[in-house]
């Protein structure tokens, strides 16, 4: 598809998804995913478009 779906649980308020696209070159560069989380029954559900030209991406919840 041309979109990815990241969750977790929805009782871990404060926490803000982030995106890099390469792993090894630095634990500094995260930048904050603008899409804000929407609810789903027990989780908070982020949709993300995906990028053509980026073959890898990785997520976290960071609290805020």
């Amino acid at each position: 598809g041309s979109n990815v779906l990241v969750s977790w649980v929805s009782p871990a308020p404060g926490f803000l998804l982030q995106q890099i696209g390469n792993w090894a070159a630095s634990t500094n560069n995260w930048l904050d995913v603008m899409n804000a989380p929407m609810l789903a029954g027990e989780s908070n559900i982020v949709m993300v478009a995906v990028t053509n030209n980026i073959t890898n991406q990785f997520y976290r919840a960071r609290q805020r």
